[in-house]
């Protein structure tokens, strides 16, 4: 909405639970906290790590956010937001949120998109 004006486009490419290195990162970093039976933390960490570990399961590569990626490039006319590994519930809850805020956003400083494209 912001760079329309200027006539740039932006495209988006969120990637949801890809396999990547990054929950043994986390893992690591979190391991001294789910030792530590004190921490007000451990609680937190323990859920969060059954969480991770449910998506986990079935994570595709990140190849497939290269597709992605490619799908957007080679697009005519490319969508605002390209999802890769992004269950469903969770594109709705985006989408939904994105036109709530959206709304919001254009009432507040009276964005007419149409007259940004003129």
């Amino acid at each position: 909405m912001e760079l329309a004006p200027f006539g740039i486009q932006v495209v988006l490419v969120e990637p949801g639970a890809i396999k990547t290195r990054f929950d043994d990162t986390a893992q690591a970093l979190a391991r001294n906290i789910l030792l530590n039976s004190a921490s007000p933390y451990r609680s937190l960490y323990k859920h969060s790590n059954q969480f991770a570990a449910r998506m986990r399961k079935d994570e595709p590569g990140p190849d497939m956010v290269s597709e992605v990626i490619e799908r957007g490039i080679k697009a005519i006319r490319p969508k605002a937001r390209y999802f890769a590994a992004v269950p469903f519930s969770s594109k709705l809850v985006i989408h939904v949120r994105d036109f709530v805020w959206g709304s919001v956003l254009k009432q507040m400083f009276k964005i007419n998109p149409l007259e940004m494209l003129s």
